[in-house]
């Protein structure tokens, strides 16, 4: 998840060189692919961590939890495109994205004892 994170971090960090249509659309495709190895585990995770007759109710939340999100950063992204046009908000925002993967990736606990199938 955390790999997937820098990848979608990185792929946005060229948004201020104004890359051409053919290279953003490969840039943008890419994103898809990032965006996977966060999505796909984080489903594997709420079902492995709840029981059949909860899981419904976890999947609600986390989706719940999700849009909470999108609500706060897709007016943000908006604004700051405004002010600050697309190009260097891409970068921006690539570069948030980048910091916080990689600090994640840093002070994560490591658990041995818990193991994922």
């Amino acid at each position: 998840m955390i790999l997937g994170g820098i990848l979608l971090g990185l792929i946005l960090l060229p948004g201020t060189l104004q890359p051409p249509l053919a290279v953003f659309a490969l840039l943008w495709f890419l994103n898809g692919a990032g965006q996977a190895p966060i999505a796909i585990p984080s489903s594997t995770l709420l079902a492995e961590h709840t029981t059949e007759a909860n899981r419904g109710r976890a999947y609600a939340a986390h989706f719940a939890l999700t849009h909470a999100f999108w609500l706060v950063t897709y007016p943000a992204i908006g604004h700051g495109v405004s002010a600050l046009k697309a190009p260097l908000m891409f970068t921006g925002a690539g570069a948030v994205c980048l910091v916080i993967a990689v600090w994640t990736g840093l002070v994560r606990k490591a658990q041995e004892d818990h193991v994922h199938e």
